[in-house]
């Protein structure tokens, strides 16, 4: 059987070893096996082991060799004895962390310099590691024991339910508010609020941190380490609660993971009160702050399973895989090494099918959250201080370009597991390379872009009302194509019908006394005939405001009235938009192309092909007959639909009621539409606009996309 023998087991067979006495063992059942749970004491380090490495390692001790302990577990247990290929693998990492001690001297001294070696492997890995920096301080443990029974009640029912009707008062207090919230977050990073927030982040985290401590000893576990955690340099307290991974219960490690955002969650409800009822001043901005910090951290951070924060524990216990994240790297490594090095003998990390593919799809979500997450924070730390976020990002250069490809040297160079396959190691990975670099420098890649737009008709007017009214009658239905003339909407006054009628009333009076002054001769002529001229202009525009209630098109077209749909009964003043009639035959397409993408299309804009899909007809893809990029920049967009207020995707201003303005500079590609499939195509529809350019290699594009985001972010 594969694994069974090695060739280096000589190595270790003559060996005498046992396990250190601090360690304690606590057997537990994972995903429906049994298992034993190694604790290292003295370094507050958690093992798991199969029954067979378990009943290999218990069977350790000074006065046998390794071979002889190896041949009992065969004997005894042959379909469960773990192999000499695994054998080795346990013996160096217990030997590694430090788990064995030996009867000899030299054995110990070496001992001591492995454990001295692996601290200063530990601070190397603590200086690049700027994400998450530790310093330990003290021991939190007596303190907690003291304070115990007051805070014993908050794991109760009664305490559940307290902490459930806090959360759903406050989130009914704030839901009104939404728009004031949004408006204070604009302002929560400005310079005079910085104190401000870290002191609200302080006190929101010790809060987090006492929720961890404090669940984990309700359950009896201790909690030995609390110290300063460096987030992007910014000191937050921390505590070890590590001890919650030797309960028997799942349900019970993963309540120690939540207990912290759930503390957390509490607290913002109790600021949400103060923010609410409080007047602007200190307690108002810390209130704010600490709410701030509770739905950023958790989402960001400690929800995360991709993350090794509270998520990350509570995923592994869900799913019950503990080292979720180190196995996930073990599980790649043994598909790396089976499938492309050829090795043989390896055991995958996962002990069924089903397990090996949460760990590869978590080892693969994992690296790629870390390098959105840590590119996202270099980039904002960059834009406000530019000197730290250059050096995050020479570190990650570091880290990413130059660490991995020494250890993957080192890795081929050196590796034993690598003895009888090194050739095909080497050889596949240096095709790989070259596959990536060829691909990416001679293999020319499509070239595209989309961005948004609305439709707009070159031939249209807007329907506006001439008279006040009351609308009484729809006389076309929106949507209806109208002929020049046609009645559109009927009004209806009834104070101007009254004036008509005292107008005509006037009139007829006026004649009668021009009658009467032609029979005495004439006298008084000439204030009647004025007053008769004067009566006549009035009547004439009487009547004029009454034609204009009936609403006609001016030009045949489409009749466009959305906000036709619920208007009768309602009253309209003189000179409202009632619609628009457009001419179909004519349509343009107005997209909003950013500075970037603006650039290329310049460059190639004699290549470019051009295309439009409309919102709700993505199957129909609309040629572009003609296309002109507007040389000069903008921040007014076209229509609201573009900006967030209006449900687009392009970042406007908050003080800009109508949501037109945009946060950064762009440029306007007008764009005549070929309605060849006879698309009825709506003024103000919203869509996209493709953008196909002459093919390039992948490197060439990246290389443009990002000196184009240095240049406009750092030397603008």
């Amino acid at each position: 059987m594969a694994g069974t023998f090695s060739e280096s087991w000589y190595r270790v067979a003559s060996i005498r070893t046992a396990l250190r006495p601090t360690v304690q063992v606590r057997k537990q059942r994972f995903r429906g096996q049994w298992w034993y749970l190694l604790h290292d004491v003295f370094n507050n380090a958690f093992f798991r082991l199969s029954p067979g490495a378990y009943a290999f390692l218990s069977r350790l001790s000074l006065s046998r060799t390794v071979d002889e302990v190896w041949q009992e577990c065969l004997d005894a247990n042959p379909d469960t004895a773990p192999g000499q290929v695994a054998v080795l693998q346990l013996l160096t990492q217990f030997n590694n962390d430090n788990l064995l001690y030996f009867d000899t001297p030299t054995d110990s001294a070496k001992l001591l310099a492995k454990q001295v070696k692996s601290k200063k492997r530990q601070q190397r890995s603590k200086l690049f590691s700027f994400l998450s920096l530790r310093i330990n301080l003290l021991d939190p443990n007596p303190w907690l024991d003291r304070v115990y029974p007051f805070f014993r009640p908050l794991f109760s029912r009664g305490g559940l339910l307290i902490w459930l009707a806090t959360i759903l008062v406050a989130g009914a207090l704030l839901l009104p508010r939404l728009e004031a919230l949004s408006y204070e977050a604009s302002s929560v990073l400005a310079p005079d609020n910085l104190i401000l927030l870290y002191v609200g982040m302080v006190l929101t985290k010790w809060i987090h941190e006492f929720g961890h401590a404090a669940s984990c000893k309700h359950f009896g576990g201790e909690v030995h380490t609390a110290g300063v955690l460096f987030i992007l340099f910014t000191p937050m307290p921390f505590v070890d609660a590590t001890a919650s991974w030797s309960f028997r219960s799942r349900w019970q490690r993963i309540l120690v993971g939540s207990a912290g955002m759930m503390f957390e969650l509490f607290i913002a409800a109790l600021c949400a009160f103060a923010w609410v009822y409080s007047a602007p001043g200190i307690l108002h901005t810390i209130a704010y702050n600490m709410m701030f910090t509770a739905s950023v951290s958790t989402l960001v951070f400690n929800a995360n399973p991709l993350m090794k924060f509270d998520g990350y524990f509570i995923l592994s216990d869900w799913l019950d895989i503990p080292n979720l994240q180190s196995r996930a790297q073990a599980q790649l490594n043994y598909l790396a090494e089976r499938f492309l090095f050829g090795v043989q003998g390896g055991r995958p990390a996962g002990y069924s099918r089903q397990e090996g593919s949460w760990l590869v799809a978590y080892g693969i979500g994992s690296a790629i959250y870390k390098v959105f997450l840590t590119t996202f924070i270099i980039l904002f730390v960059s834009e406000h201080y530019l000197f730290v976020g250059g050096l995050m990002a020479l570190m990650m250069l570091v880290m990413w370009f130059v660490v991995p490809p020494f250890k993957l040297l080192r890795y081929l160079a050196f590796s034993s597991r690598l003895s009888a396959t090194r050739g095909r190691a080497v050889t596949v990975t240096a095709l790989l390379l070259l596959l990536i670099l060829a691909g990416g420098s001679l293999i020319a890649l499509p070239n595209t872009f989309r961005a948004p737009g609305v439709t707009e008709s070159t031939a249209y007017y807007q329907v506006l009302t001439a008279a006040s009214g009351e609308v009484v009658e729809r006389v076309a239905k929106p949507g209806d194509h109208v002929q020049e003339g046609e009645v559109l909407v009927r009004l209806e006054n009834r104070e101007l019908a009254l004036d008509i009628l005292d107008a005509r009333a006037q009139w007829e009076q006026v004649l009668i006394q021009e009658q009467m002054a032609n029979s005495r001769g004439g006298l008084q002529m000439d204030s009647i005939l004025k007053r008769k001229e004067s009566i006549a202009k009035l009547l004439k525009q009487l009547q004029q405001q009454e034609a204009a209630l009936r609403v006609r098109a001016r030009q045949a077209g489409l009749w466009v009235a959305p906000e036709m749909v619920e208007s009768l009964g309602r009253w309209v003043a003189k000179g409202s938009q009632m619609g628009m009639v457009l001419d179909q035959g004519h349509t343009q397409f107005i997209a909003v192309v950013s500075q970037e993408e603006a650039a290329s299309l310049f460059a190639e804009q004699e290549h470019a092909r051009l295309e439009v899909r409309l919102n709700g007809r993505a199957v129909d893809t609309i040629p572009v007959a003609d296309y002109q990029v507007i040389p000069f920049q903008r921040e007014q967009l076209p229509s609201s639909a573009l900006g967030w207020l209006g449900g687009g995707e392009i970042a406007v201003s908050g003080s800009d009621k109508q949501g037109r303005q945009s946060l950064e500079p762009f440029f306007l590609v007008r764009a005549h539409l070929e309605n060849r499939q006879g698309l009825s195509l709506l003024h103000g529809h919203a869509g996209k606009l493709r953008v196909t350019l002459p093919a390039q290699p992948l490197w060439r594009q990246l290389e443009i996309k990002l000196r184009q985001f240095l240049q406009q972010r750092y030397l603008t």
